[in-house]
């Protein structure tokens, strides 16, 4: 057999079937004819032009199979939701180009180094299959100094490997929340009682006041205000409006979906009528102006928007600030940029609002 890369691109040029093995919903290894390739298996395509590290086969294939969605967010969540390594916007289309053009001139994909691809290992669908009482059988009549690797290699060459170096390397799993539960666990009575009474708070609370808040600006010459950030946020879409038109409320719900469960977030523009319960509930802020940033932004994440051709302001970089660079026209990067911003605010919940609940 080939490569994982060639073989695949040699599959879809000729329509040949190609499977989930055993399911699509928890497959383990992607199946070509009776050989099998683990899913993790690194392939010759490399990020970034060739000067970062390989993709792995499923997210090769993965991208392939989606390759239809216009929307790179939705893509991006639908990686996310599978448990898919994403493919960068930048390398998706010499990808696919790659995957679906048969005389494809190599110099447009800088990204495969076929000198350089990883070590892979097929395995045949047979062996896959065997039970495992047949699948280890030691060498009985062996009773050299070799003996013990033999019967090694003939146990390593049935086994599925889960993971390989590279993609433990690779993975973004954070650990962090673990660490917050050791550190709870050290006061079980404060945190047992914590939670009672913030269950039998919660409950008597309306639905939108236990719902995380995300500030934005007033003005309406601000890049993000109350009249687009819905249309950013949950539409991912960046629309500059300048309305000076009335509003009736100062707040607005959005939405996003993950993993099929919807949650909610109040936006809001105004912190006047803000008790200590509502600023225990923000947890991001675009650009408001704080009298000391360094402590406040240990409370809630900061993010700066601005357009990418514009240098942020040198104080805005020397505090905990994702800064975020919209383009001006180009409106198909605007997905990326959310997925950008909704992964950063996750990862800051995880870490400093992990006991916010979040109705759905």
């Amino acid at each position: 057999m080939n490569d994982p890369l060639t073989t695949l691109k040699e599959y879809l040029i000729s329509k040949q079937t190609i499977s989930l093995y055993p399911n699509k919903e928890n497959f383990t290894h992607i199946q070509f004819g009776n050989d099998l390739v683990h899913r993790d298996t690194l392939t010759a395509f490399f990020r970034q032009r060739g000067k970062g590290t390989a993709y792995p086969i499923d997210a090769v294939y993965f991208a392939y199979l989606h390759r239809e969605i216009s929307q790179y967010g939705a893509y991006l969540q639908e990686c996310k939701r599978i448990g898919v390594p994403n493919v960068s916007l930048p390398d998706r289309k010499p990808l696919l180009e790659y995957l679906t053009e048969s005389n494809i001139d190599m110099k447009k994909v800088p990204h495969i180094k076929f000198e350089e691809v990883p070590h892979f290992q097929w395995v045949s669908l047979e062996n896959i299959n065997e039970p495992s009482s047949k699948k280890i059988k030691l060498n009985e009549n062996r009773t050299d100094g070799n003996a013990m690797d033999a019967d090694i290699h003939d146990i390593l060459q049935y086994e599925k490997p889960v993971f390989t170096r590279e993609s433990l390397l690779l993975s973004k799993t954070d650990f962090t929340p673990v660490l917050s539960i050791v550190k709870q666990a050290s006061r079980p009575e404060r945190k047992e009682t914590q939670m009672k009474i913030d269950d039998a708070t919660a409950s008597k609370l309306p639905a939108s006041s236990v719902l995380p808040i995300i500030l934005v600006p007033s003005a309406v010459t601000s890049l993000i205000n109350l009249h687009n950030a819905k249309e950013f946020l949950q539409h991912e879409s960046y629309v500059q409006k300048k309305s000076t038109e009335n509003r009736k409320h100062s707040k607005l719900i959005i939405e996003r979906n993950v993993n099929g469960k919807i949650l909610k977030y109040e936006i809001t523009d105004s912190v006047n009528r803000f008790k200590p319960s509502d600023w225990d509930r923000v947890v991001a802020a675009f650009g408001w102006k704080w009298e000391n940033p360094v402590e406040i932004f240990t409370h809630l994440k900061g993010f700066h928007l601005c357009f990418d051709h514009v240098r942020p302001d040198p104080n805005i970089l020397k505090w905990d600030v994702s800064v975020l660079a919209l383009s001006e026209n180009k409106r198909h990067l605007d997905a990326t940029l959310v997925f950008k911003f909704w992964e950063t605010l996750d990862n800051f919940m995880a870490k400093r609002k992990a006991n916010l609940r979040i109705n759905n």
